[in-house]
């Protein structure tokens, strides 16, 4: 996998991780301790080329997930956000 489009796919499964748990961005950057939301939003877009381990780990303790689990759905290609199988999954993590 090319490691751009890896690279936006964690982003994006952040922001999917984020959603579901019904936090908001603002919330999410600041325990993760992110300068402002604004970083943390261009970090979720992919906008922001690359994500140090630490704010991937701090991240991922502010959504309560696991961050293997996390980096194995991004590398999953297709993977399919159906909502009673995400809601299965996500409660699982």
């Amino acid at each position: 996998m090319d490691e751009f489009i890896y690279h936006q796919n964690i982003c994006s499964t952040i922001k999917i991780i984020r959603n579901y748990k019904g936090l908001k961005q603002n919330y999410v950057s600041v325990k993760s301790g992110f300068k402002d939301r604004s970083v943390y939003a261009k970090t979720e877009s992919g906008q922001i080329k690359s994500l140090p381990i630490t704010k991937f780990n701090a991240i991922c303790e502010t959504l309560q997930c696991n961050g293997h689990v996390l980096l194995l759905l991004a590398a999953v290609d297709n993977f399919s956000y159906k909502i009673s199988s995400w809601s299965e999954f996500m409660d699982s993590i």
